[in-house]
């Protein structure tokens, strides 16, 4: 791995040749974004503006793929030292790199801890295993099941929404031996399609609902193509809503379900 420019992410148990006993015993964890910069590193220097740009885009690309966010480099880029040279970086420089690194994750609203912490969470995400999920359309709950084992409270989350409207809901799960299971969300008026069947010409679409609220079935035909109403809106008053497009007999057609705000 250290010679490499490749991004790094490790998270697993280590296995220590000619010593089976260690098997699971071990756990190590490694986050290195080495090809954000010819330096391999994060590489902070009294350049201020570029190490700030440097350590939130690493940081970025770390939280946008839900791996452990680490900044990752050498002391000699901080300080002088006896073996290698570097450089120092002024206090009152190091003060505002360390600020406007945290001032341009903020929305992420990220989490500090220790590396011991960080690392014995990503274990239990490991030792931890999700089984299976199901929403209840009557109810808008999201529940989870899941098996193994949490040393320490983790937490899973529930992602709705399409395109560039994508948002996520955090539930958080209790440290727990051998299953679990709870609601990890619920969706106020998220629809769900259930079916589609196409019969003489017309395509009849079933979706989940939180009775109330109220759903247009909308209609895309071919990828370039933007989204249309197929039907006017209807509001809810069970669990399903079955809405007919009467003139599906396109080559693609593609169906959407929209909730009014």
């Amino acid at each position: 791995m250290g010679s490499t420019n490749l991004p790094v992410f490790y998270a697993d148990y280590l296995s220590v040749a000619g010593h089976p006993e260690f098997d699971g015993q071990f756990f190590n964890c490694v986050t290195e974004i080495r090809d954000d910069d010819p330096c391999a590193e994060w590489c902070p220097s009294n350049d201020v503006v570029g190490s700030v740009g440097r350590g939130f885009r690493q940081l970025k690309r770390a939280f946008d793929s839900l791996a452990l966010g680490t900044l990752y480099t050498h002391e000699r880029y901080i300080h002088l030292t006896v073996c290698c040279g570097g450089q120092t970086i002024t206090t009152n420089n190091w003060a505002a790199i360390i600020q406007g690194v945290t001032n341009a994750l903020a929305p992420y609203k990220p989490i500090y801890v220790t590396m011991d912490y960080a690392c014995q969470y990503v274990r239990a995400t490991r030792t931890a295993r999700l089984l299976s999920a199901d929403f209840a359309p009557a109810s808008g709950s999201v529940s989870a099941t899941l098996s193994g084992r949490a040393d320490v409270s983790i937490s899973i989350n529930v992602f709705t929404g399409a395109d560039n409207g994508i948002t996520n809901l955090v539930a958080s799960l209790p440290a727990f031996t051998n299953s679990l299971t709870l609601v990890a969300a619920t969706l106020t008026n998220a629809p769900l399609i259930r079916s589609l069947q196409v019969t003489n010409g017309s395509a009849v679409v079933t979706w989940g609902t939180i009775p109330g609220s109220t759903y247009t079935l909308q209609k895309r035909d071919g990828v370039p193509a933007g989204w249309n109403d197929a039907t006017a809106p209807v509001k809810a008053t069970n669990g399903l809503i079955s809405a007919t497009d009467t003139n599906p007999m396109v080559p693609i057609r593609f169906y959407r379900v929209s909730v009014a705000p």
